[in-house]
């Protein structure tokens, strides 16, 4: 099951009053033409031709234009354009602009114009792409009406093989019931009953004023069985969610209900309430309706507020920001957002949403604007606050990681004032320098040109100092909001053959590829490590290769990282493979490009490509959990004979019983037979035998040649 599936099954409330922005024809044409870079040419025709259509027309008057239904753009245009796009060797997962502008444009031409404020129309206005499947999830969302749990299973059932026709999904199940299988009225009734009977009458799972049904049959394979699952999502705060699932064939013993059950007493707590109402009205996702935002104002009202709370500046901004309808001496919703993008004046920004706002007597509009940067990431929010009775644009802020994402429905004056005294970004950082400045005299954490600053978190901040520098190592200290500093953490020793690859790791990230490019650590970087550590006497295995290897510049081979990428995703049968790490090594007779290729699979492929005929020498696995970082920057036979002098046969022994017999897919698959509680050890030369301690389980026995690679590797019963 997709991803974007499993988020809508979680989301709690679907908003079904989105204020609505009109926009002209004329206006959506100029929108899909400086979303592609130009106008789009209407060719004249020659007025012989004009007759002959006339005519044509005029004999066909009875025949009605055929449009096409929504379901039918997806696919006759979404899909084919989206396999259009995996031609080269690795699966594109994006439209791009010039597509998303066509795919939108068919849409509104047949009659399913979608709003300012809708997530593809805002990318768009940012001449941006977007994800496919997430662009087919929102047609079909406007199509069908809602998220996924609230289709038909038909509906649901179509979407999955959609996404396995374009490559988004493995594989494809039919995920219907069928003959021997419950019905779905059936399955409802029993799911229906089965929350009657734990929660009483005071829930009645039928009623669609108050809950949102989600639900669906699922099955993950053919062999797998099959599943119902049903869950009620409320509408109003004062209520609980519910869910209940259960097998197909056997619901009595696989029946599962669960239930939150609110004990709402007033006076209501503040907290709580805001809680409550951001999990059904997430304002990161989607505009909240006005009659939301004022029936939470009324809850407030009598709320009990605690100004301790790290809430508490956002739920006394929702009790004294009221909500009223619009007066007559009001200018327009339409009228404010114009004024709030004018003001702004960047034509690549759309409205995300705008609200009628008062405080202290005061009118205002709160209307956000959302750019996106990069692709379906949107990158700058901006809020103007534009007076109700003059249309004048009193502020624009910008969103940072200072502010909540409920500032776009506050009232300016009252946001600013709440939030006044809280600690800012630049607090924070120095209330950390300043505490690791008084157990490490001499750091120059804040000095821009030694250290990058960078703040994680929200109210409890973690605080990085990020050396910019060989000579010294990371810094860091966890900031609470009251302003208290703990969990210090200093490198204060001076540069040694063993932390240098750490501190390479400090400057320049990790050493990772993007959309098939190097990051900021790239073959030059890897060049000065060695350069570094030449004159050094290093002890760990690690540092040991490092200084062993020899990372030629890329210059110096026929093939560059970019073909020796494709040649590694061509030995790749998956739709998502990309490449994680790329890194020249030197060798004979040709140096070899080391390549990790993240795909679908538990452990990664590490390819051994040779840098002048592009042949594949070697394949290894690679898993984070327990494959050392050596074997991304180092050639196989340089770390395995290293690590068989340093630490014997067990560990590579280890390695090959876990790559060979362990179940990859498990988050922890290794078969301990390192571990003297499980196994007996006994090591004969190069070869190795784990003798289980347990009955049942079998043994093993490696065998390995001088290089340390494996020569035997048995299971034994």
């Amino acid at each position: 099951m997709s991803n974007e599936i499993m988020k809508q099954r979680v989301q709690q409330a679907l908003n079904e009053e989105l204020a609505h922005i009109h926009t002209t024809s004329r206006e959506r044409d100029q929108l899909y033409e400086n979303a592609i870079g130009g106008k789009v040419m209407k060719h004249k025709m020659k007025t012989g031709l004009v007759l002959a259509l006339v005519l044509v027309l005029v004999s066909a008057v009875a025949v009605a234009a055929v449009l096409l239904s929504q379901q039918e753009i997806v696919e006759q245009v979404a899909v084919p354009m989206a396999l259009e796009n995996d031609t080269g060797v690795v699966a594109n997962q994006d439209y791009s602009p010039e597509q998303l502008a066509h795919l939108i444009q068919t849409l509104d031409e047949n009659g399913f114009t979608l709003e300012e404020n809708n997530t593809l129309m805002q990318v768009l206005k940012s001449g941006q792409g977007y994800n496919e499947e997430e662009t087919i999830m929102e047609i079909c969302r406007q199509a069908f009406g809602g998220n996924y749990g609230t289709w038909t299973l038909e509906q649901q059932d179509w979407f999955e093989k959609l996404l396995a026709d374009i490559g988004f999904n493995e594989e494809y199940t039919p995920n219907l019931p069928g003959e021997g299988n419950m019905t779905y009225e059936q399955a409802e009734a029993y799911a229906f009953a089965a929350l009657k009977a734990e929660f009483g009458d005071a829930l009645d799972p039928a009623d669609r004023d108050s809950y949102i049904l989600d639900r669906g049959f699922w099955r993950g394979s053919e062999d797998s069985p099959a599943y119902w699952y049903f869950n009620l999502f409320p509408k109003d705060i004062m209520l609980g969610t519910y869910s209940v699932s259960f097998e197909d064939a056997d619901p009595d013993e696989t029946l599962e209900v669960e239930g939150s059950v609110p004990e709402w007493t007033k006076p209501y707590n503040a907290d709580d309430l805001l809680s409550a109402f951001t999990r059904i009205h997430d304002p990161i996702y989607r505009e909240i309706p006005a009659d939301a935002l004022r029936r939470l104002h009324d809850m407030l009202a009598d709320a009990k507020m605690d100004p301790d709370s790290i809430s508490y500046p956002d739920t006394m901004g929702y009790a004294v920001t009221g909500y009223p309808e619009p007066a007559e001496n009001d200018i327009s919703r339409e009228e404010a957002i114009a004024a709030a993008k004018a003001a702004l004046g960047n034509p690549r920004a759309a409205c995300s949403s705008a609200i009628l706002t008062e405080y202290e007597g005061k009118r205002t509009w709160l209307v956000g604007l959302t750019v996106y940067i990069r692709m379906g990431t949107p990158d700058e929010i901006r809020v103007a606050s534009v007076d109700s009775v003059t249309g004048q644009v009193e502020s624009i802020r910008e969103m940072t990681n200072d502010d909540s994402e409920n500032m776009p429905y506050i009232a300016e004056a009252a946001y600013t004032s709440l939030r006044e005294g809280l600690l800012k970004e630049a607090d924070y950082a120095r209330l950390a320098a300043e505490a690791i400045l008084a157990e490490h005299p001499g750091l120059d954490l804040l000095n821009e040109n030694e250290y990058e600053v960078k703040v994680f978190g929200r109210d409890q901040r973690m605080v990085w100092f990020t050396t910019r520098s060989l000579q010294h190592g990371n810094a860091s200290a966890r900031v609470s909001r009251d302003g208290k500093v703990s969990d210090i953490t200093v490198d204060s020793e001076g540069i040694n053959p063993d932390n240098l690859y750490s501190r390479f790791w400090n400057i320049y990230g990790f050493y990772s590829v993007e959309d098939g490019e190097w990051e900021s650590w790239d073959q030059d970087v890897w060049v000065q490590l060695k350069l570094a550590m030449d004159p050094l006497e290093p002890t760990t295995i690690a540092a040991k290769l490092q200084k062993m290897g020899q990372y030629p510049a890329e210059d110096s081979v026929r093939i560059d990282h970019r073909r020796a990428q494709e040649i590694a995703l061509g030995q790749v049968n998956c739709r998502w493979a990309d490449v994680n790490t790329c890194i020249l090594i030197d060798a004979i007779p040709h140096p070899v490009w080391k390549i990790r290729v993240i795909d679908d699979s538990a452990a990664n492929p590490v390819f051994e490509v040779d840098a002048e005929t592009g042949e594949i020498l070697n394949v290894d696995l690679y898993r984070t959990e327990y494959t050392p970082d050596y074997v991304l920057y180092s050639l196989e036979k340089n770390w395995r004979k290293v690590l068989l002098d340093e630490e014997g046969v067990i560990p590579l022994a280890k390695y090959a019983i876990t790559y060979k017999y362990g179940d990859l897919e498990l988050d922890i698959p290794e078969i301990e037979v390192d571990n003297p509680e499980l196994y007996e050890a006994h090591v004969d030369g190069l070869t190795a035998r784990f003798t289980a301690l347990k009955d049942g389980d079998p043994d093993y026995e490696v065998e390995l040649d001088k290089g340390g690679f494996v020569l035997r590797c048995e299971e034994i019963r």
